[in-house]
């Protein structure tokens, strides 16, 4: 009994950081109750929410109510804070806390939530201080982060390489005056990089080279940071670009053609661009339509692209009015024709705006389309549908007006666009129904002959979505302003008030409250089918027209013909949008950048009382 007893002693036992990976994965994931899970990612912790890709969400709002139980977890030993550092630091801004003041439109000086100097000095503070502060070893750790350790500059302690929190971030955001020091260089595995500040104007600084980053994939910077900076040269291996031209701020002749050179490599791993203008005629440009085109040609892996005007215009200068207007014939057409040349393109997205301001030749604004189809036949074979969204932040009509509407219908011809996504804001009472009607419509006339263009039957799936309502706006608005009162209160409890902090936190650009309208920021989808029938059979259903009624016209020949109705149906199942890029990905952006990146007017001092 005592050489059994003796020898069950000596035998090791297995404790929980002797078990795979995958287990620990596994009952982390089950105590979190799927939260934090085995695909090395945490999900928002509000069920049935999808998160657009390379937005800022912060860690405690992905993991939820199990943050610090994780957090607590993972400062047990360095092993458990090496596998969860990257569920529990991914995303880090140096700019901000949440992104409450973006959604809110607040002026500078009326922000809460915004405030880099102080969110900059508490997160190195962290680094370089409180986390090590009762390590045994702390002053080791604190002089890794130097620049040299005994002469040593390659010397790294294991806090350093391995613990501090710096070392799992992959999202990061800052201003400019992180890229004048080195606080970039702490951030070894970022791959997504917002710079949240005005266009950096001075060209002669010295600044923080980006292709010191090797896993840097995502940019969103103005175009003024972006020429006057180092960052162009880390262009060539980006995947996604978000582009704020600022025209108030760049220069005509000069500061795009530099930053379109940055364009003209050999090899551009580009796939997504999102360009934001503040001036509604900026396509147009010469200058402008000339980086499009270096673009379309050296990246041949780009698969989306988006133009979005800006809401905000920013401080105006006499500089907007310099601009050279494209004068080599149709702006609109040489526009489209350059789209053309990206043959992986799958996601096209831009303003009704935008598009509207373009310049077209009268052969498209007349529905004539035999020169246009003649200039387009080579790109008939096109390997892959586009996906098109049209953006009108005020609809008012049921239908597009007739310039809109044949400027629409040549581009999805042009562009053989399989999918049309509509994406609207309220203005008026049941605005649903009319943006419903503007697409069927639209996708009616494109099917149905009109003088000498030709059918187009391409459209498979058509969607709307109201993404945006003054009412439902200024709900959402109203319930935060009371949570910001309730919790600027005194007398209430630490438990509320972390339940206020998570709630203001969780308001992001693309989501909703309870409050909402029905179909506020959901998408409708619906399939499109083509059946034939006689022309006389579509003009009888319209019998409720006294026209029609008085008309005679069984006795007209041409009436006898076939013709192709669209069958529009609500699609049974949901449709999942492209894994690289939605619409709220790039809102968010565009959101981001007018509040911190355009310059805004000084308020009047009324709004300081």
């Amino acid at each position: 009994m005592d050489c059994l007893s003796s020898e069950s002693k000596s035998k090791p036992t297995a404790g929980f950081l002797d078990l795979p990976e995958e287990i620990i994965y596994e009952i982390i994931t089950w105590l979190t109750k799927g939260v934090v899970n085995t695909r090395g990612k945490a999900d928002l912790a509000n069920e049935g929410s999808e998160t657009p890709d390379s937005v800022f969400v912060p860690n405690p709002v992905k993991i939820g109510e199990y943050y610090k139980d994780v957090l607590l977890l993972s400062s047990t030993c360095s092993y458990l804070r090496v596998l969860l550092g990257p569920f529990l630091f991914e995303s880090t801004s140096l700019v901000r806390k949440n992104q409450l003041d973006a959604v809110l439109c607040n002026p500078k000086p009326l922000e809460v939530y915004s405030d880099s100097k102080r969110y900059h000095r508490e997160y190195f503070k962290e680094i370089l201080g409180t986390n090590f502060s009762e390590c045994s070893k702390a002053d080791l750790a604190r002089d890794s982060f130097k620049i040299a350790v005994n002469g040593d500059q390659s010397f790294q302690s294991k806090f350093r390489k391995q613990i501090s929190m710096n070392n799992y971030v992959e999202y990061l955001e800052c201003n400019n005056a992180s890229l004048k020091n080195l606080d970039l260089s702490y951030f070894p595995k970022v791959r997504s990089l917002k710079i949240l500040d005005s266009g950096l104007c001075n060209a002669n600084e010295e600044i923080y080279p980006l292709s010191n980053i090797p896993n840097l994939d995502y940019l969103s910077v103005t175009a003024t940071t972006l020429k006057n900076s180092s960052a162009h040269s880390s262009v060539p291996r980006l995947k996604r670009l978000d582009l704020l031209c600022d025209f108030n701020e760049l220069r005509p002749g000069c500061d795009l053609k530099e930053i379109t050179s940055s364009f003209n490599r050999e090899s551009c791993d580009l796939q997504e661009l999102n360009v934001f203008v503040n001036f509604t005629y900026a396509l147009t440009y010469s200058e402008v339509l000339q980086f499009i085109q270096t673009v379309a040609k050296q990246c041949k892996e780009l698969r989306s692209i988006s133009f979005r005007l800006t809401r905000r215009r920013g401080v105006s200068s006499e500089q907007g009015t310099t601009w050279k207007i494209f004068d080599a014939g149709s702006s609109g057409a040489y526009f489209i024709d350059t789209l053309n040349l990206c043959q992986n393109l799958r996601l096209f997205s831009l303003d009704l705006q935008l598009l509207e301001a373009m310049d077209y030749s009268t052969n498209i604004l007349d529905l004539n389309y035999q020169v246009r189809e003649a200039s387009t036949s080579s790109h008939s074979s096109r390997r892959n549908k586009i996906s098109l969204t049209l953006i009108d932040p005020s609809l008012s009509t049921p239908k597009f007006v007739v310039r809109s509407r044949n400027i629409v219908s040549y581009v999805v011809q042009a562009l053989q666009v399989g999918d049309l996504h509509f994406l609207y804001g309220e203005v008026v009472e049941q605005c649903h129904l009319q943006s419903l009607n503007v697409v069927t419509n639209f996708v009616e006339f494109l099917s149905i002959p009109h003088g000498s263009s030709s059918l187009y039957d391409g459209i498979s799936r058509i969607s709307t979505e109201k993404c945006w309502s003054v009412s439902d706006d200024t709900c959402r608005r109203e319930h935060y302003h009371k949570l910001l009162s309730e919790l600027g209160e005194k007398n209430i409890n630490r438990e509320r008030r972390a339940q206020l902090q998570q709630k203001i936190s969780s308001c992001f650009a693309w989501t909703r409250i309870s409050y909402n309208s029905p179909r506020y920021r959901i998408k409708e989808f619906f399939d499109v089918h083509y059946v034939s029938m006689p022309l006389l059979n579509y003009f009888q259903s319209f019998a409720e027209h006294n026209l029609v009624r008085e008309l005679n016209l069984a006795e007209i020949p041409e009436l006898q013909s076939e013709v192709t109705i669209p069958s529009i149906k609500l699609s049974a199942s949901p449709v999942k949008e492209p894994v690289y890029s939605t619409f709220w990905s790039v809102e968010s952006s565009l959101v981001d950048m007018e509040q911190y990146s355009l310059k805004q007017k000084k308020l009047s001092r009324i709004w300081y009382d």
